[in-house]
């Protein structure tokens, strides 16, 4: 079945306190200067309660089943799976485990009810649930979607006892629709400081509404998702340091979280940190929400990260788009197009190609940028939009596709399936430069033996990259991997390990709206997604090619350009009208 499905991402990542590893000179905390906070939402505006009712006397086997299966979704959100162990025999009750797992499946299962005679003097029988999966969430709440179109079983054995029916035989773990998963799992962002100790990271988990915040903070303490760990700053972490109490609990809307006196090892430094994940992680990426720490010994530590300044987004970007007669920007104020400088002669002969076989991929920053057309060989141009010769480098890369990373980063998709990093020197932009001026590195990341690597993306902060690959079969999924960074922020490699955000048989392109969201482009549909977490439909422009995410009006707002060349905008939830902003338009790039 083809789900043609976007995802608003964000892409997710929280980041866990890491386990102490290597040597690693101190870095230095920033503690003055401009304070950068999360747009902080409300979660669980929208939520419906539900309010599911036990199994009826004399209820048939099928009858059970789907009883049970209507009131898993109280479980996470409100009852604690209270109504659920209704429908099973007590032993069943008191040994099933519905938190191990969570499976989530979409449209409506299939219930097949086989008679089977368990012995002479019990009744009963085996009932199949068929459904088609679509994600499954861990035990560390991390969801990871299908990497193929999978038909789930489940099988379940139903007993007569005490003249009712009850199941006696079950898998621990839950499953839940998608159109449910939402009102039952909250979405946390557990945040983890990036290599450099510039940036908070957010690693996305979905934990029940009943219990998230402990569950949230014991993940936060164990550690980040696996493909993240390589991103984070671990020096000076350990393991060690636990909750003193099994519950995090609230007074007012203060949570309260009790450490063991382990946390008094850590430096000032680190205790600074982990209180301030704390805080972030529990008030939604507010860097200010109120909070209440102490260690066993009753030390409050609430205020230890007063003098901390960290950013919790990334840079804001501008957009930019490319015309057959000149490079335009549009300012974070307005909407309104500015010209950087006039499209070069070279440009315009490559625009006379045909598009169809390699459209136009444009990258442009206050340094400069680079543009590939029909012939995937770079064209590089300085600030004011003229041609410059290329780094020496890339007269041997054929490239598929170029993409904006962070501040003056270049990053590439080469015709061999490597990906190119191009970081540009600092120049001063009223100085004329006739050639271009940085570092450029090639990575071999294991994922791309995937498939076809066909678009990138990099989140706001620069430590995750959503990819695009088209599969030897012909479908296409969307990776999120780590990107490996040194402590003054440079590049050093991407994570070996991914997790799979969406498969889908028709997708275009993907892109960061924000720093938990992303949105992918597939036909006439697309679907916002967080980083890591199951799809929601958006309509998007038709034939819609490319996607960035960027500060329009001063809005965060998300710019689709169709192969026909119309630029559109949309604006903050994603859920309003298109507008138009251009047309007979090339390519478009945040930057």
């Amino acid at each position: 079945m083809n789900r043609r499905r976007a995802v608003y991402s964000i892409c997710i990542l929280g980041m866990l306190l890491p386990m102490l590893t290597g040597c690693a000179p101190t870095l230095g905390l920033a503690t003055s200067g401009p304070v950068e906070q999360l747009s902080t939402q409300s979660k669980g505006s929208s939520r419906v309660f539900i309010d599911p009712k036990g199994p009826q006397d004399s209820a048939k086997p099928e009858e059970i089943i789907r009883g049970f299966l209507a009131s898993l979704p109280a479980g996470p959100q409100s009852d604690g799976f209270s109504t659920a162990r209704q429908y099973l025999t007590p032993r069943t009750a008191t040994t099933w485990k519905p938190d191990s797992a969570v499976t989530v499946y979409s449209g409506e299962p299939r219930i097949d009810v086989q008679a089977n005679q368990f012995s002479q003097n019990i009744k009963g029988v085996r009932v199949r649930v068929t459904y088609e999966q679509v994600g499954r969430v861990d035990n560390h709440g991390v969801y990871r979607a299908n990497d193929t179109t999978t038909s789930g079983i489940e099988e379940f054995q139903c007993q007569f006892e005490h003249g009712q029916w009850r199941i006696n035989m079950l898998s621990n773990g839950v499953l839940i629709s998608d159109s449910d998963f939402a009102q039952s799992y909250r979405e946390v962002q557990l945040y983890m400081p990036d290599s450099s100790l510039t940036t908070m990271i957010p690693d996305t988990r979905w934990f029940s509404w009943n219990g998230w915040r402990t569950a949230a903070v014991q993940e936060l303490l164990r550690g980040p998702v696996e493909f993240l760990r390589s991103s984070v700053y671990r020096d000076g972490f350990n393991n060690n340091v636990q909750l003193d109490l099994d519950s995090v609990t609230v007074a007012g809307t203060t949570a309260q979280v009790k450490l063991t006196n382990a946390v008094a090892s850590l430096s000032k430094q680190n205790r600074a940190l982990l209180v301030h994940q704390l805080r972030l992680t529990l008030n939604d990426g507010n860097n200010k929400g109120p909070i209440r720490v102490i260690d066993d010994s009753g030390a409050d530590l609430s205020n230890d990260d007063n003098a901390l300044q960290m950013k919790v987004i990334g840079q804001t970007s501008h957009l930019y788009s490319l015309t057959h007669e000149a490079l335009v920007t549009v300012r974070n104020s307005s909407s309104n197009l500015l010209r950087v400088g006039l499209t070069p002669p070279q440009l315009q002969d490559l625009t006379n190609e045909s598009l169809s076989s390699q459209p136009f991929r444009l990258v442009f920053n206050s340094q400069g940028g680079m543009v590939i057309g029909a012939n995937a060989m770079p064209t590089c141009l300085n600030a004011n939009a003229q041609v410059i010769d290329c780094e020496a480098q890339w007269s041997s890369l054929s490239l598929r596709g170029l993409f904006a990373g962070i501040r003056n980063e270049i990053w590439a998709i080469t015709q061999d399936n490597t990906i190119a990093v191009f970081t540009q020197k600092h120049n001063d932009p009223a100085e004329e430069h006739d050639n271009q001026q940085g570092v450029l590195q090639i990575l071999h990341p294991a994922w791309s033996n995937f498939g076809t690597l066909i678009s990138l993306c990099v989140s706001p902060e620069g430590s995750r990259i959503a990819v695009l690959v088209q599969r030897p079969q012909g479908d296409y999924v969307v990776l999120i991997a780590g990107i490996v960074r040194d402590e003054q922020g440079g590049v050093q490699d991407v994570s070996q390990y991914t997790v799979t955000l969406l498969r889908d048989a028709d997708i275009q392109d993907i892109a960061f709206f924000n720093d938990t969201t992303i949105v992918i482009a597939q036909g006439s549909l697309g679907c916002i997604a967080q980083a890591t977490g199951p799809c929601t439909n958006i309509s998007i422009p038709m034939n819609t090619r490319q996607l960035v995410g960027v500060q329009l009006n001063n809005a965060q707002s998300l710019v689709s350009l169709s192969n026909n060349g119309v630029v559109r905008y949309i604006s903050s939830s994603l859920q309003g009208a298109w507008r138009q902003l251009d047309s007979q338009t090339l390519s478009i790039c945040a930057g």
